[in-house]
């Protein structure tokens, strides 16, 4: 992944207060310290400072502040304002910040629940594509990482975590050249949020990055069981390419509850789209390379294997760690 500091352009810190709320700091020094001390963090150059320049991380909050509880008519202007005002490049940036919360305020419940009226609706889509476009442009984007969560990053009965399983996620977020910035990394379920329970809890306990969360949908798991759970998963993941275009991704998931499947039709549907796809087996079995190709799906074992494949094919460091050892297995005949 590549970082892009330099859309940090004089963007003010992000603090706290006594109370937990986010404060912006207004001082020159503090936005210098904070762009210094996210580049350190992130192992980048820290980019120039202007003074009379878009105050990024100000506008990301702004945007947050305003999609907590129900956003009225004016608040939806002013979140489709606050993108217009800025050029593509670092809107880019701010939409990006928005992704890296640990609510559900990211840019998918933006579009498609803060944001009602149909016409503000497509214009914010627009300057997501203004955005996307430029990205493209100028070599910029990272690479995605659309993931299931049960049976994937954590298990759903036997522990909190798959040994490496964190390691390569935290690879995954550095990305190709490890200077990659946080908010590329989305966690789509089918399971309900009744039934998912403490969902950031888990990811934590897990040892993966937090991302957005994109839970399931009671009825369709009540009233058309695991047809339901592949269509909506199916839709779920459509959103997401259709809020970061351009953004190329790996699909990561299990052998249970159709994500093969899931992914198949993405990679169908969207083959340009896709990096690869990596699915973990846990009911074990010998998959079927008539229906997932070895050219895009790629089975394992453990996630040392997947981690060696992935550096391989470019998608994370030659030095990303892998912490478990054991063979994988690949779909081959």
């Amino acid at each position: 992944m590549i970082a892009i500091a330099a859309f940090l352009l004089a963007a003010p810190a992000w603090g706290a207060d006594p109370c937990g709320k986010h404060v912006v700091s207004e001082t020159h020094a503090d936005v210098v310290a904070a762009v210094e001390a996210l580049a350190g963090a992130q192992q980048v150059d820290p980019a120039p400072v202007e003074d009379d320049g878009p105050n990024l991380l100000a506008v990301a909050e702004t945007i947050h502040t305003l999609q907590r509880g129900g956003t009225d008519d004016r608040e939806e202007r002013r979140i489709v304002a606050l993108l217009e005002e800025l050029d593509p490049l670092p809107r880019a940036q701010v939409l990006r910040l928005i992704d890296q919360g640990r609510d559900k305020y990211d840019l998918r419940h933006m579009v498609y629940e803060d944001v009602d009226e149909l016409g503000r609706r497509a214009r914010l889509l627009q300057l997501l594509d203004e955005a996307g476009q430029a990205l493209t442009d100028a070599g910029a984007h990272e690479i995605g990482v659309i993931s299931d969560i049960d049976d994937t990053v954590a298990p759903l009965k036997g522990g909190a975590r798959f040994p490496g399983a964190g390691a390569l996620y935290q690879a995954l977020e550095r990305g190709q050249d490890g200077r990659g910035q946080d908010g590329d990394i989305h966690y789509v379920t089918a399971r309900p949020a009744l039934v998912m329970g403490d969902v950031r809890g888990r990811l934590d306990r897990a040892g993966v990055p937090q991302g957005t969360v994109d839970d399931g949908n009671l009825g369709e798991a009540i009233f058309r069981g695991q047809d339901g759970y592949e269509d909506e998963k199916v839709r779920d993941i459509e959103r997401q390419l259709r809020l970061h275009p351009g953004q190329r991704f790996v699909l990561i998931g299990d052998d249970t509850q159709r994500d093969p499947e899931v992914y198949r039709r993405i990679v169908e549907a969207h083959p340009d789209r896709i990096a690869g796809v990596f699915i973990h087996q846990v009911e074990g079995g010998k998959p079927d390379t008539s229906r997932f190709p070895p050219v895009r799906f790629f089975f394992f074992d453990d996630y040392a294997q997947v981690a060696e494949v992935m550096a391989q094919r470019g998608l994370i460091t030659k030095q990303a760690p892998a912490n478990t050892s054991g063979p994988g297995r690949e779909n081959r005949p």
